[in-house]
């Protein structure tokens, strides 16, 4: 952790470290990927801070560990992946709104860890590392929403439950659904559950007679 002290007062900057593996589909490719991902991050909240970052390693070792990533557009991998309208895998799946190529990644990731910090940080750079490239490290400063659709590119429906795509928010979720037309929306679907330290948060695991359409 560094302090900056500047005429405006004091400002905390830490980083934070996350590695884990999963399976990308990349067009008709399947690709295992690990990642380290180095953010640095602008503390807003300080009591708020390990707060922010055990969501952000719960998220991480629960729903990204192990999963397979690929593009909500990709027919091939929704083909192998689903078998009327059922996934076929236990394997958790993560539905990007691009092809998961290493910027997307970084673009997504980001998203989703300041969604999940709740304001009390935000990501003010992120770099990365993937076996994919090896010695290759990629850098992102910015707002990585310029670089993502909105909701209603990503979910084409008139009525949902959120007003922002899973990327955005701060819950469980790693995809979207279309809905079947016999929703409440009222009700947060377990797919978009808080995590709460509380009242542990257990993983959703998509089988049995769960049958989503996926974005």
């Amino acid at each position: 952790m560094a302090i900056d002290d500047t005429d405006d007062g004091i400002n905390t900057f830490f980083s934070y470290r996350v590695k884990t593996t999963f399976t990308r589909m990349l067009d008709d490719i399947i690709l295992p990927t690990t990642i380290t991902i180095n953010m640095n991050f602008t503390v807003l909240e300080h009591q708020r801070i390990f707060e922010g970052v055990e969501k952000i390693n719960y998220w991480f070792d629960n729903y990204i560990k192990n999963s397979i990533v690929f593009s909500a557009g990709n027919e091939v991998a929704t083909k192998m992946l689903f078998s009327d309208g059922s996934p076929s895998l236990a394997n958790l799946y993560v539905a990007f709104p691009y092809e998961p190529i290493e910027t997307v990644l970084m673009y997504v990731f980001q998203a989703k860890c300041d969604a999940l910090a709740d304001g009390a940080f935000f990501v003010a750079s992120m770099e990365m590392e993937t076996s994919a490239e090896d010695n290759l490290k990629i850098a992102f400063v910015g707002d990585p929403l310029g670089e993502l659709p909105s909701l209603k590119a990503f979910v084409p429906v008139d009525q949902y439950w959120f007003e922002s795509p899973w990327w955005e928010r701060d819950d469980i979720s790693t995809f979207d659904v279309i809905p079947s037309g016999n929703e409440d929306f009222t009700k947060t679907p377990e797919w978009a559950k808080k995590i709460k330290f509380d009242n542990h948060t257990e993983p959703v695991v998509l089988h049995g007679d769960f049958k989503p359409t996926l974005v």
